[in-house]
Formats: structure tokens, sequence, C-alpha cells
């Protein structure tokens, strides 16, 4: 809704200042004993490759949660609102329990 975006947006603008005005102090740059190992351009070009490829993932899953939903009777916003963000977080659901077995 446009309310809720509304809201993130102020909130943002507000951190913002918070980070740059306010603290700034808090969020210097560190220094680092090492220098990163990767130039721009393989940086730029990682980050294409892994953009292609989740744009590919995104619309094959689109693709195939269509039928899905028309055939199980279920709503649009239920499978946007409910199905798909279980489905996303489930390896980060699998990790939180096995931190869990753990006692971490």
């Amino acid at each position: 809704s446009y309310a809720a975006a509304g809201a993130l947006a102020i909130v943002y603008i507000q951190f913002l200042y918070y980070q740059t005005t306010t603290h700034s102090h808090l969020f210097t740059g560190r220094k680092y004993d090492t220098m990163p190992q990767m130039s721009l351009a393989m940086a730029l070009m990682l980050l294409s490759v892994v953009s292609l490829v989740i744009m590919i993932h995104s619309e094959l899953l689109v693709r195939n949660v269509e039928p899905m939903v028309h055939s199980a009777g279920f709503s649009e916003r239920f499978v946007g609102a409910i199905i798909l963000p279980v489905v996303g977080n489930a390896a980060e659901f699998f990790v939180a329990i096995l931190a869990a077995m753990r006692n971490r």
C-alpha cells in the first residue's frame, strides 16, 4: 500500500540522517589489514551474472506457480503473502533449527 511505502521511506530517511549526522563516528570506515582481492571489473561481471541467474529463477518460479494457483484453487494473494515467503525462507528456517539443536 502507499501508506506502508511512505512510512518505510520516512524511516529510511530518518536512518540516513541518524547515520550521517548524529552518530557518524559509529559508522566510519575501519582499516583492514588486507585489500580486496577482486577487481571492480570482476565484481561488476559477477554481479551481472548473479542478477541474470536470479532473474531466470524468478521467471521460472512465477511461470510454475501460476498453474498451481489455478489448479489448487488458492487465491493469488494467499500464495503471494503466505506460500512464497515461507518457501523462500525455508533455508533460513532450516539453519535456525540446526543452530537451536546445537544450542547456539
